[in-house]
């Protein structure tokens, strides 16, 4: 923690504040921003945030965005608890809101617990809201357990929100557990919102379970994957589901409904 608080001052974290409304573009819990520097490595040992965060585009109980970063570099959470309240309109997380535009990074989330309440219009996740437009960068998230609520509009889900625009890069989520409630309209899903338009991107599903309950209130939501999408031929993702289960609940107004994931229909 003392290395992220450090880190803090040396970084140009921008943020924008209306006073009349009382928000800001983005806020952390712990840290504004990991923005266009040198990262190195930080790693976040035994910390329980309990922070109420309030933003607009990127939101997280510890983290708000993790943007523009060249590696090598780390970014770890280990035996960590996010009981934050965090609220935005877009990428919306416990633990990191948005993971964007950066070059050869790991970040990695080992015995964590998210306990708080996610709530986003779009790209809302326990731990990662949106995972977009990098390459090269890999995501762990291994024993961990989700139990706070989600809820969204599109792209919800009980871990990350949406993985989008990335290429070659790695996504594993294994032997972990969602047993919060996630409600969305779209792309609502157990472990992961939305996965669309990536390119030689592969994402892992090991050994995970859903017991929360999944509420749409217009299109796909799935147990495991809200929404697996393709918006061009060219497109090369991989999506590998091993030993998994969903146990939870799955309503929906209109549109699909599916029991691991929905795959969009002129793509199957």
């Amino acid at each position: 923690l003392s290395t992220c608080w450090s880190f803090l001052w040396t970084q140009r974290c921008h943020h924008q504040r209306r006073d009349n409304q009382h928000f800001v573009f983005f806020q952390g819990g712990f840290c504004w921003c990991i923005e266009h520097s040198v990262l190195g490595s930080i790693s976040v040992v035994n910390v329980t945030s309990s922070a109420t965060v309030n933003g607009q585009y990127k939101v997280g109980g510890f983290v708000a965005p993790m943007e523009g970063q060249t590696g090598p570099a780390t970014l770890s959470f280990d035996n960590c608890v996010s009981k934050a309240t965090a609220n935005g309109r877009m990428n919306v997380a416990g633990f990191v809101g948005s993971v964007y535009n950066n070059r050869q990074v790991n970040v990695s989330f080992i015995n964590c617990e998210q306990d708080g309440t996610t709530s986003g219009s779009t790209n809302a996740g326990s731990f990662v809201g949106g995972l977009s437009s990098n390459e090269g960068m890999s995501v762990n998230i291994t024993k961990c357990v989700n139990s706070g609520k989600v809820q969204g509009d599109s792209t919800a889900a009980g871990f990350v929100g949406l993985v989008s625009l990335n290429k070659n890069t790695g996504m594993t989520i294994a032997d972990s557990v969602n047993k919060g409630n996630v409600i969305g309209s779209s792309s609502v899903g157990g472990l992961i919102g939305g996965f669309r338009a990536n390119i030689k991107t592969e994402i892992t599903l090991l050994n995970c379970t859903n017991n929360g309950e999944l509420t749409g209130t217009t299109e796909f939501s799935g147990g495991l994957v809200g929404y697996v999408g393709f918006d061009s031929e060219t497109e090369s993702a991989k999506l590998v589901i091993q030993n998994c289960a969903n146990k939870g609940a799955i309503s929906v107004l209109g549109g699909s409904i599916c029991g691991m994931l929905c795959v969009e229909p002129s793509k199957a």
